[in-house]
């Protein structure tokens, strides 16, 4: 089980990270597991629903603000039934060595390999102690946090099949308003991992370490899927700089022209004001881009230049 225990008020963007976990495992694990999203938006209550799953494993994400309520959460599961829980997201990444001993395993940074090797070792095994081989996981050893070695990153993110939204409740694809104010059926594709850019108050550019890019080919794959099946008609680009890379935006651009879809669509995103351009903003006016993010962090130059690292 790999589950989400916010609820995100208007519940209209779905958990993104534990979706791609779950295509990742169905997609290079055999058949025999079994796996399910157990989402805090739309299931009344998480726990009395993992409680009633039982499962073997299960995955929790945890950001620095939420880490605490997720300590627990887990120590309320583990009273309740023998299972194995698996810790990942932000903090637990950046912090390793403040892994609290209710969880078997925290999984340090990108999560779909190490995630499905851990998977595999425990089919193997029934257990999962002695992982010391297996790159990326902070655990308890004799008392002792053992931080393993980092594991190298995916190169080809196309190898990650597209997130398969049937796994989560299908009312996240609901008509909401979007920034012109018309109402459209939205949702979140991240189309990148990392930024080039690396800013003392962010997590980014230590969690991904650097910037990868999915094909023009995948990304326009992904729209068509979420079109096609879902009625999708604006995405929320969630790539922490989709605005770095012109020339993959120019292509993106053609291949949803090829593709009829674009105009169809209208998007998000986010941008940096320094490499802005001409040929940039006219290249997302033909993307239909109704807004973006800029990050204003401090109108003085000073912070400015240690919040930027002098850049």
């Amino acid at each position: 089980v790999l589950a989400s225990l916010n609820k995100s008020g208007s519940g209209d963007m779905p958990p993104l990270g534990l979706i791609t976990l779950a295509s990742y495992l169905k997609k290079y694990s055999d058949s025999s597991i079994n796996i399910k999203i157990v989402d805090g938006n739309f299931e009344e209550d998480v726990f009395v629903k993992i409680v009633e799953l039982k499962p073997d494993i299960i995955g929790l994400s945890a950001m620095t603000i939420n880490y605490s309520d997720v300590i627990e959460f887990t120590k309320k599961i583990k009273s309740k039934i023998n299972t194995i829980v698996l810790v990942g997201g932000v903090h637990i990444s950046t912090l390793p060595d403040c892994l609290d001993k209710c969880f078997d395993v925290g999984v340090i940074g990108e999560a779909e390999e190490t995630f499905l090797e851990l998977i595999q070792y425990y089919k193997e095994n029934k257990t999962l102690k002695d992982i010391d081989n297996i790159k990326g996981v902070v655990f308890y050893k004799n008392d002792k946090i053992i931080i393993t070695p980092k594991r190298d990153l995916i190169q080809n993110l196309d190898d990650i099949p597209i997130p398969d939204r049937s796994l989560v409740d299908r009312r996240y694809f609901k008509e909401t308003l979007v920034p012109n104010g018309d109402k459209k059926i939205r949702t979140s594709v991240l189309t990148s991992r990392g930024c080039p850019f690396v800013c003392n108050f962010c997590s980014t550019s230590y969690f991904w370490q650097i910037t990868r890019f999915n094909s023009a080919e995948r990304v326009v794959e992904e729209i068509k899927y979420l079109h096609d099946e879902f009625g999708v008609n604006h995405i929320n680009l969630w790539d922490d700089l989709f605005t770095i890379n012109t020339s993959r935006i120019e292509e993106i651009v053609n291949k949803l022209d090829d593709a009829g879809l674009r105009g169809v669509i209208s998007f998000s995103c986010q941008g940096r004001t320094d490499i802005f351009t001409e040929k940039l903003c006219e290249l997302l006016k033909r993307l239909n881009v109704l807004d973006i993010g800029f990050g204003f962090e401090s109108g003085n130059e000073r912070v400015l230049r240690f919040l930027k690292k002098g850049r």
